[in-house]
């Protein structure tokens, strides 16, 4: 078998294999940051970065988002702050790509596995995918306070209001100063060094 032959047979499964890579790999490069997480029914936002990675201008043309269940996205941001097609080498910087509502049935610790993805190509029709991030949503517990901060908090409270009625007491009765410290004083502070000498 001749050099020629063996180039020509060998030829049509190299441009195969290269074709194969060429329309598998991203022509935009997409980075969330940071990923959200939240309590159910919360309403999550996404920022990222879009970056052009070819030396042909790219369209921007669909965002999707595919999870295994629990995310309800609103795609209104990615159309009002994303370009429509991005220059060679171009990148957006950090905008806002899009919300979602976590569904408020969804069970504390579950994790949601989400892909982002954009749709667009060479021209403002085309349907390639040109962008894609894979990312999980943790679905964490709302912000209550831990009982011993209540706990600490209505202490605070209850001194505050003891303090405030001695006060008004010791006004009322027209003993409000021993010594030129007040009886509340004494209670919260101790009793004042003048007595002690």
């Amino acid at each position: 078998m001749t050099i020629y032959r063996k180039l020509f047979v060998a030829l049509p499964a190299i441009l195969l294999m290269l074709c194969s890579v060429w329309a598998h790999s991203d022509s935009v490069k997409l980075v969330l940051n940071p990923i959200p997480s939240g309590p159910p029914g919360s309403n999550l936002q996404f920022d990222g970065t879009l970056t052009n990675l070819t030396s042909a201008t790219v369209y921007l043309v669909t965002p999707n988002l595919l999870d295994t269940g629990g995310l309800t996205p609103d795609y209104s941001p990615f159309t009002s702050m994303a370009p429509l097609a991005l220059a060679p080498n171009a990148s957006t910087g950090s905008i806002l790509l899009f919300t979602a509502v976590i569904d408020p049935n969804t069970p504390i610790g579950t994790q949601i596995d989400s892909e982002f993805f954009i749709t667009g190509g060479m021209t403002p029709t085309s349907t390639d995918v040109v962008a894609q991030e894979f990312f999980p949503v943790e679905v964490t517990a709302s912000n209550v306070p831990e009982p011993a901060s209540l706990v600490s908090l209505l202490a605070g409270f209850g001194l505050m209001c003891l303090s405030g009625g001695l006060k008004a007491r010791a006004r009322k009765e027209g003993t409000g100063q021993i010594g030129g410290v007040s009886e509340v004083d004494d209670l919260i502070r101790g009793p004042h060094p003048s007595f002690f000498s």
